[in-house]
């Protein structure tokens, strides 16, 4: 019922949000497998790493799948549940996290010595920083990540929109 009421314009934003999904997973799923058999330490952080990073790639996956086989409300869901821990990247005395499972492409702040604009970007990516003696005080939002976030909360609403109009239309 939810294909029904969609626009072609949203039909659309929604299958381009399921490539991003799909191929962001199998580039990340690639990555993974390659980190881990060319990793030269048996350190077995290395391979936790690369196993998370797999298993969200594999979900990230399965939530593109999800919206290209019309299941879109459970597909925009776990697409929802993929972006948001992807949005905010840092890294503070010593400690840090960031995960993407597509593109990053992020603007942050480095607040170490002065207040500095960063940039980076990248593809498809698991790192925690933990212990590490760095003092950095870091903040990125991965632009992408937000956009997409942006796009599946609209999504959400039209759809939510939509059944409400159309519930109204048949009573």
């Amino acid at each position: 019922m939810t294909d029904s009421i969609l626009t072609k314009d949203t039909k659309a934003k929604i299958k381009r949000l399921a490539y991003y999904q799909i191929i962001g997973g199998l580039v990340g799923t690639l990555l993974s497998i390659y980190s881990i058999i060319k990793s030269e330490s048996p350190a077995s952080y290395i391979y936790f790493l690369a196993a998370t990073l797999m298993v969200f790639n594999l979900f990230t996956i399965f939530s593109g799948q999800q919206l290209i086989t019309g299941k879109v409300k459970r597909g925009l869901l776990l697409s929802l549940i993929c972006q948001i821990p992807q949005i905010i990247n840092f890294t503070i005395a010593g400690f840090g996290f960031t995960l993407v499972s597509g593109i990053l492409i992020s603007i942050g702040v480095d607040y170490t010595q002065s207040f500095k604009l960063v940039m980076n970007s990248g593809f498809s990516m698991l790192a925690f920083n933990w212990n590490n003696q760095d003092a950095s005080i870091i903040f990125n939002i991965n632009i992408v990540a937000a956009f997409w976030t942006a796009q599946i909360v609209k999504i959400q609403e039209e759809i939510k929109y939509r059944e409400r109009l159309l519930e109204g239309l048949t009573l």
